[in-house]
């Protein structure tokens, strides 16, 4: 509610207060402080966010904005961005990055996704990241976003902690080629989003 107020008078959200919501001034904490032009801090958002998270439409931008209106930015940058489909879906690229995405092909990457990741978070259509009968388990009520598992660029199951280890549940069974991938990014990650679990991430049967 103190949102729209707070930015009007230049305050900004601070430091994570747990219950409480903290308030700064701009530029309190960072050394150094220096106002942007609005409509060029929009270009550059979205020139990022396309670089990352394209090909995008612009509500999906909107969606990652949050209330700041996204149209100003997309009409200016609309000169830079190259219209393309993938698997008969439409979007939007840098024209810069085109040549560059069509020659990208998954390998056998496999990621473990905390709650909330920004990976899960980018597009209004989450159709390309999960099949709609196991949607819900991933965006449940309330906007709650789970862990889960991604296998070369889709979410096969969510995880969470069983008896203190990693588990998948998975939507479809994972394959034994994915099993190095799964042992691998579980190590490196299970302390972090797991909250401390052995290393170590497995489905709840067998590869």
């Amino acid at each position: 509610a103190v949102g729209a107020p707070a930015a009007r008078v230049g305050l900004r959200r601070g430091r994570w207060g747990g219950t409480r919501v903290r308030l700064a001034r701009r530029g309190g904490g960072v050394g150094s402080w220096a106002e942007v032009d609005g409509r060029e801090a929009g270009i550059g958002l979205l020139r990022r966010y396309l670089g990352v998270n394209g090909p995008a439409v612009r509500n999906d931008f909107q969606r990652w904005l949050g209330a700041t209106p996204a149209l100003p930015a997309w009409k200016a940058l609309l000169p830079e961005m190259t219209a393309v489909s993938v698997e008969g879906r439409r979007g939007w690229l840098l024209a810069d990055d085109v040549e560059a995405v069509g020659r990208s092909a998954f390998a056998d990457e496999v990621r473990l996704l905390p709650f909330f990741d920004h990976y899960q978070l980018t597009h209004v259509d989450r159709a390309h990241l999960v099949d709609p009968e196991h949607k819900a388990k991933i965006y449940r009520t309330a906007g709650w976003v789970t862990p889960s598992v991604q296998v070369r660029g889709r979410i096969r199951g969510p995880c969470g902690l069983t008896a203190g280890v990693g588990t998948v549940t998975e939507f479809s069974p994972l394959v034994a080629s994915d099993a190095p991938g799964l042992a691998r990014d579980g190590d490196r990650r299970s302390t972090f989003f797991l909250h401390g679990g052995e290393p170590g991430v497995r489905p709840r049967r067998p590869l």
